[in-house]
């Protein structure tokens, strides 16, 4: 999968299985800023532990509509982004600005 740019982390806690993806392909958590969250609706509830961490940590959490709400539901502070899908360019201004602090480095080279 690395070919692709594709990687996985195993474990049997969710937090510890996402750490590893991102160690693995190549990912660096900054310890302050901004996260994008965007999660299928089937894995809201999963992923909301790891979410609420960062929330506590003092990140910004921004994310799409649909996890927005979800997020807020729960107690999470979230900045609403449109979807690129819906011709929106939030998320991809957010990233250029360097707004959101979860990047990925290929090759020792921010993306």
């Amino acid at each position: 999968m690395k070919s692709t740019g594709e990687a996985i982390g195993y474990d049997n806690n969710l937090t510890h299985a996402l750490y590893k993806a991102m160690q693995a392909s190549g990912m660096k958590l900054e310890n302050y800023g901004t996260v994008f969250v965007t999660i299928s609706d089937e894995d809201k509830e999963e992923a909301l532990p790891l979410i609420r961490r960062f929330y506590q940590l003092g990140f910004n959490i921004e994310a799409t509509v649909g996890t927005a709400v979800f997020l807020r539901q729960h107690g999470i502070k979230t900045r609403v982004r449109a979807k690129v899908d819906d011709g929106s360019d939030e998320i991809l201004n957010s990233i250029r600005q360097g707004l959101c602090h979860l990047r990925h480095q290929h090759h020792g080279r921010p993306l």
